[in-house]
Parts: structure tokens; sequence; C-alpha cells
């Protein structure tokens, strides 16, 4: 099994993304989850740090800290994310890359995000990553138009947007991972050539032709 996870912001084009790689044979690429996997990260981040903080010698019920010897958080690892593929992502028998797309990362630092991704390599492997980008501006006047973002300063939110753009650049730049812009690849098909190269499946022009011609309401 292969794993594919695309890391966006709302309002940037990635549930046509989503559409655009379910099309291909044994390709199983899953929408939202609030962001269920970040917070298994955070919880296998915990498990580790108490064990390595006070698991390293025997405590008794009077320690705050009691039992944290016997955290197995290997293990605990193991099983969460084997669940995650299971009861979330679900896959047929017939499916050979499995993933998902997810919006929830502001809030998220570079430090942060940059751990989470090096949480999903190890216990997705071989993971790859797409980040999908859409111009500030573009996605503010979307979000505002979907009834996002009500009552908020339009430029912070373009800020925020601009910054993630940045984080996303930076992030890209690994050989497992891909930068794709919705302003780009809806202007021209040929601009998603580069991401079927990237995940090793064929560039079907009709299909892909196909898929960007169909407008999504949400």
């Amino acid at each position: 099994m292969r794993y594919v996870f695309i890391i966006t912001y709302g309002r940037s084009g990635s549930t046509l993304v989503q559409s655009i790689l379910n099309d291909i044979p044994g390709w199983r690429i899953s929408g939202e989850n609030y962001n269920t996997l970040y917070y298994i990260y955070k919880s296998v981040r915990s498990a580790n740090r108490s064990h390595e903080d006070y698991g390293k010698q025997q405590t008794n019920a009077t320690n705050p800290w009691y039992g944290a010897e016997h955290i197995d958080a290997d293990t605990f690892t193991t099983d969460l994310v084997e669940s995650f593929k299971r009861n979330i992502l679900n896959p047929s028998e017939d499916t050979r890359v499995l993933g998902f797309k997810e919006i929830r990362h502001f809030g998220i630092d570079m430090d942060d995000l940059g751990g989470y991704l090096n949480f999903l390599r190890a216990c997705f492997a071989p993971a790859k990553f797409v980040f999908n980008m859409r111009e500030p501006g573009a996605v503010a006047k979307s979000g505002f138009k979907a009834g996002w973002w009500k009552g908020q300063d339009p430029a912070k939110i373009e800020s925020n947007i601009a910054r993630y753009n940045d984080m996303m650049l930076a992030l890209a730049a690994s050989s497992d991972c891909c930068l794709i812009s919705y302003d780009q690849y809806t202007r021209s098909s040929d601009a998603l050539r580069p991401l079927f190269d990237f995940l090793g499946e064929q560039f079907e022009e009709r299909a892909v032709e196909k898929a960007l011609s169909n407008r999504l309401v949400h």
C-alpha cells in the first residue's frame, strides 16, 4: 500500500484535486476528517513524552506519574494508526493508494507541522504529500462568498493564507512533496502533469479535463 496526503486550507480547490486522484484506478483519497490524524500524532507525542520523562524508573502509587514506566508508546502508536486506516480511511480490497485531504492546519506552526509530516512518513511508509495552494485574495473572496469568516477582516484572512503558502513552499522542498497551484491547473490541465509524474501515474488528459470541468457545490 502507498499513501498520499493532500495538505491545504479551505477554498483552495482541494476537493477538485481529491476528485481527480480518485479517478485513478485503485486510488482511495478520502475527504476531510476534522484533522483526526493530527490529534493521533499529538496523543502519540504525549505518550512518548510521558514515558521518556517519567518512565525511566519504577514508580509507586504515591508518584504523580505512577505507571509511566509501563507505557508502551510503540504499540499505542501502531494500534491507533492501524485503527485509523481501517475505520477512517476504510480501504477496499482493490485499493493500492490510500490517503485523504485535510484543510485544518491553521494555528499549527511550521515546526509542529513538520513534526506531524515526519510522523506520517514513519507510520505510513511510503508516503507522498501534495501541497495545494491558491492566491490568497481569491481564497478570501471565495470564503466570504460561501459564508465563511463573517465579520472578520479580509486583510487578515489574506495575510494568514499568504503565511501558510510560504510555509507550504518551504515544506514542499522535500523530495516526497509536490506543490500544485489552483490558479495554474484551472487555467490549464497541463499544470497537473508534474503531479502525475511525481505520483508515478499516467496522466489521462481527458479524465483530468472532465474533472476540472465539473462545478463542485459546497
